[in-house]
């Protein structure tokens, strides 16, 4: 568990102010989703992921159909994207066990600025 805070910290200070881009987001988070997966839920990522590869891509491309289908016509946010990946790198895996619908949030809905009208 302490490795993945330690692991985070340092991914964040060489991936600071580089999420302008859904792009650049996509992949880092699809890297640390991965991270968490085989640190925290190894069962599930055993069991649902032939290696890190196949969990990145398959990661990349649900969260591209999420965005697709739910904030289609909305606006990625860097700063909200920076608040996102600073949760998913600094949590413990008991936190993203307890925390699980906040940490989903800043990285899904949060990253989003939608308009309302």
């Amino acid at each position: 568990m302490r490795h993945l805070v330690i692991l985070g910290s340092v991914l964040l200070m060489g991936c600071r102010g580089s999420y302008d881009t859904w792009d650049s987001f996509l992949d880092e988070y699809a890297h640390a989703k991965c991270l968490v997966y085989k640190e925290c839920y190894r069962a599930h990522y055993e069991g649902e992921y032939e290696n890190y590869a196949s969990c990145k891509e398959e990661l990349k491309a649900s969260h591209t159909k999420e965005i697709e289908e739910e904030y289609k016509g909305c606006t990625f946010s860097a700063t909200e994207a920076e608040r996102c990946m600073e949760k998913m790198t600094t949590s413990t895996c008991g936190e993203h066990w307890d925390d699980q619908a906040s940490i989903f949030q800043a990285c899904h809905e949060d990253i989003w600025a939608c308009n309302t009208e």
